[in-house]
C-alpha cells in the first residue's frame, strides 16, 4: 500500500524555551492526532447512518 503524502500548513510562535525542532515536532504530532480523530469521527457517523438506514428496510 502506498503511503499518502500529506501537506500540513502550520503557523507557530514560540518564546525560545524550546528549540524549534522540538516545537515543530510537537505541532506536527498534534496535527496528525487531530486529523486521525476527525477521520475516526467521520467513520463512526457513517456507520451510525448505515445502521439506522438499513435497520429500517423491510424484508421482501
Amino acid at each position: 500500500m502506498a503511503a499518502k503524502k500529506k501537506i500540513i500548513n502550520i503557523r507557530v510562535y514560540f518564546d525560545g524555551d524550546q528549540d524549534a525542532k522540538e516545537v515543530f515536532a510537537e505541532v506536527i504530532a498534534q496535527k496528525i492526532r487531530d486529523t486521525k480523530a476527525k477521520d475516526k469521527l467521520a467513520i463512526m457517523k457513517d456507520r451510525q447512518y448505515n445502521d439506522y438506514e438499513f435497520s429500517n428496510l423491510k424484508s421482501a
